[in-house]
């Protein structure tokens, strides 16, 4: 009976062949008792078992001058397909990262380095389509080609003041100078408005559906609203900053108390003094705040150089981080976290404005009607009652503009905002002293003396005030 000479075994992917010499006719070859082997008769017993492709000369030479006999050696190699890389966009300007000032040697904080917006030029290259590739194919050992699979084309979708300047759409331009930015994958180019020194009586209110950039200050009394991001270069005094995107102030708010933030993104600003802040966001201050009234649906920071909170309120839905609360001196300063269900502060007081507006437009037609209705005796007095009617009548065109303004805010904000999440906890970096109220989902924790590095939770029922190494799985910043 004849000895089996080979075994030939192929992959379960078909990739590599093997083959083994039967070690009782690799000795009677090699001692002359039997046909010597050759590679001719390896490739045909190969072949033979339908293994066509990617033979390995080299390998059975080997095989057969270092007498492998019973061994699997590898003398076939078919070639994996190549698969396709998928399509992606490159983008040419910064995709949103949250700005971060500059931290100077003396523990400063240098809002100079920090900005919002990105300005392009006109005809700028924004984005770059790169469209997938096809890949190659493979083939099997036993001939069969394998075909790869094609990566997936990317989407590059261009906005507002954008074209593409190839047939193909693979590069987008900025058709305007403006601010770029991108929502949902859509690139688009706002128009930016930059005043190059103060809002005051030169410029009067802004009212621009972009970005507005301010290189000087905002007196009081004047009013900034935008679409896009508003970045101020210097102080903000009793005005109204109103955004449905981010707000950078460079240097500080302060006033009387008749001024107001209110952004539908986060807010930065150096430092706060009798002022208000509400953002759908962050807010995060730079230096310190002194009887501020702070909101924030997410979280307030006050954590570079002093990091401190003198007096005011502090209301915030996710957490409050601050290197000190309160003085020694009992400065009276409230930290509260909102519970869940608690409904949002800034859409009541934009309800609250639209509600005021209203009863106002309300009264103003009824005035508008008895004026109407007077008879003067007079010239002067109808003289006094024309011009009556002409304020009147600037007073009606002036809420009629601004009440469909302040209601696509509150429709914006509604969108951003979303459910309430879960409450946060309230973190002392460094130390709060006594006058500071916590309050959690509506119970009050008084602070009676100093306490150093203290994290505030609400447990079930009862606010607690813990040192960061009893508490566990929370991101603190210590």
């Amino acid at each position: 009976m004849a000895l089996k000479r080979f075994d030939v075994d192929v992959d379960v992917f078909q990739i590599n062949a093997y083959i083994i010499v039967n070690p009782s006719v690799g000795e009677l070859s090699a001692h002359g008792l039997q046909e010597p082997l050759t590679v001719d008769q390896i490739i045909a017993a190969l072949r033979g078992q339908g293994v066509v492709f990617g033979l390995r000369q080299d390998a059975i030479e080997a095989l057969l001058s270092e007498k492998r006999w019973g061994e699997k050696i590898l003398v076939a190699q078919g070639v994996k397909p190549l698969h396709g890389d998928d399509g992606r966009v490159e983008y040419f300007f910064s995709l949103g990262e949250k700005p971060q000032p500059k931290i100077l040697d003396d523990g400063r904080v240098d809002y100079r380095e920090l900005g919002l917006v990105q300005m392009v030029k006109k005809d700028d290259l924004l984005a770059r389509l790169i469209p997938p590739t096809s890949g190659s194919q493979g083939t099997t050992v036993l001939g069969r080609i394998m075909p790869p699979r094609p990566g997936e084309a990317a989407i590059l979708k261009g906005g507002q003041n954008t074209y593409f300047r190839d047939p193909e759409k693979q590069e987008l331009c900025a058709q305007e100078t403006g601010s770029v930015s991108i929502i949902r994958g859509v690139v688009s180019v706002e128009k930016t408005c930059v005043i190059e020194g103060d809002v005051d009586f030169s410029t009067g209110n802004l009212d621009f559906p972009g970005d507005v950039i301010v290189k000087g200050d905002v007196k009081a009394g004047f009013k900034i609203r935008a679409d896009g991001k508003i970045e101020i270069r210097g102080i903000v005094e009793d005005a109204r900053i109103e955004s449905r995107g981010d707000i950078l102030i460079r240097g500080g708010f302060q006033g009387s108390g008749k001024g107001l933030i209110r952004c539908g993104g986060d807010v930065h600003v150096k430092f706060v003094e009798n002022q208000s802040v509400e953002a759908v966001g962050s807010v995060y201050i730079g230096e310190g705040l002194l009887n501020a009234r702070i909101f924030a649906d997410d979280k307030i920071f006050v954590t570079n150089k002093r990091g401190i909170a003198l007096g005011g309120n502090l209301l915030a839905r996710r957490g409050i981080i601050v290197k000190a609360l309160g003085s020694p001196n009992y400065m009276p300063t409230v930290a509260e976290i909102l519970p869940q269900e608690t409904s949002y502060p800034i859409l009541n007081n934009l309800e609250i404005e639209i509600t005021l507006l209203q009863a106002e437009l309300t009264a103003l037609k009824q005035v508008l009607a008895k004026v109407n209705h007077t008879h003067a005796t007079d010239h002067d007095e109808r003289l006094a009652l024309e011009a009556e009617k002409v304020k009147i009548y600037d007073r009606m065109d002036q809420i009629k503009s601004e009440l469909p303004k302040i209601l696509a805010e509150l429709n914006s904000f509604r969108e951003k905002l979303g459910s309430p999440p879960p409450g946060g906890t309230i973190q002392v970096l460094n130390k709060v002293h006594p006058g500071v109220k916590i309050i959690m989902d509506g119970l009050e924790y008084e602070l009676k003396q100093d306490r150093e590095k203290t994290v505030f939770k609400y447990a079930r029922t009862e606010v607690v005030a813990l040192t960061p190494e009893s508490v566990v799985d929370e991101d603190f910043t210590w």
